[in-house]
């Protein structure tokens, strides 16, 4: 039996390496506890959102796994409403405007403080990372929950998409609605306090990415004085590609070491 006082963000009981199920605040997760757990000690922690393609976050949190246990990272996938819903695949995507409303960002960030409770993590120490738009949002809204962001294919602006072979940047009535709508839901700031950095991963080849969007938005956000950067990988890249999850991790511990020196 274990034993956990929330409010003063206290973590008592046992809890053993694996994988775990829990719903908290109605949203289920899928948690995995590293090889090297020490529940007397805090832990960094990996928030990544599953694709919309049907399989969820059971089936996403195993490709995180091996790196979790060789760095000692906990792992949390919630689930989009639109899939503990059971909604048809073509809405599972995250904050889908076709669940009136599109509430995924609130559902997230109410959940956040009772897992880092109850796993021991350590706050300034979680990545959020996942598969397309909605991870922009998520992070650069919510700097004091989230210490850094990673997307995975995401992009905030196009320049180029299919059906059409240029579009003025900043035309958000002309491109495509789904990528208008994550620029003007992101709450930018360029206090340096409100702002936490972005690696933006993207797969050489993978359908749908274009170089010329990964520019806007590398610019769109060092306008406001964001430190982003890109990184391109040259085989696969999509968000169950093996290589993505070393490249993350390894970039974002790079950052929190370079925090310490300042």
């Amino acid at each position: 039996l274990c034993v956990w006082l929330l409010s003063a963000g206290t973590f008592y009981g046992t809890i053993k390496p694996g994988i775990q199920s829990a719903t908290i605040k109605g949203v289920k997760c899928t948690v995995y506890i590293p090889k090297k757990f020490d529940q007397n000690q805090k832990h960094p922690a990996i928030f990544a959102l599953h694709p919309h393609d049907g399989t969820g976050a059971e089936d996403y949190i195993d490709h995180w796994t091996k790196e979790a246990d060789r760095r000692g990272y906990v792992v949390i996938c919630p689930e989009s409403k639109a899939i503990q819903e059971d909604q048809p695949i073509q809405f599972q995507e995250w904050n889908s405007d076709h669940m009136h409303p599109p509430d995924d960002e609130e559902r997230l960030t109410a959940l956040l403080p009772a897992l880092s409770a109850k796993y021991n993590i350590q706050s300034r120490k979680i990545v959020l990372t996942g598969d397309g738009n909605f991870v922009f949002i998520l992070g650069l809204n919510n700097p004091n929950l989230f210490s850094a962001v990673a997307p995975i294919n995401g992009r905030i602006l196009l320049k180029q998409y299919p059906g059409n072979t240029s579009v003025d940047q900043y035309d958000t009535d002309s491109v495509n609605a789904t990528v208008a709508s994550v620029d003007k839901q992101i709450k930018y700031s360029n206090r340096k306090e409100k702002q936490i950095p972005v690696l933006m991963v993207n797969g050489k080849g993978y359908p749908g990415v274009h170089e010329e969007d990964i520019v806007l938005t590398v610019n769109k956000l060092k306008g406001f004085g964001y430190d982003v950067e890109s990184r391109m990988v040259e085989e696969g890249g999509g968000a169950y590609d093996a290589s993505v999850p070393p490249v993350i991790l390894d970039w974002f511990e790079k950052k929190k070491a370079e925090e310490k020196l300042q």
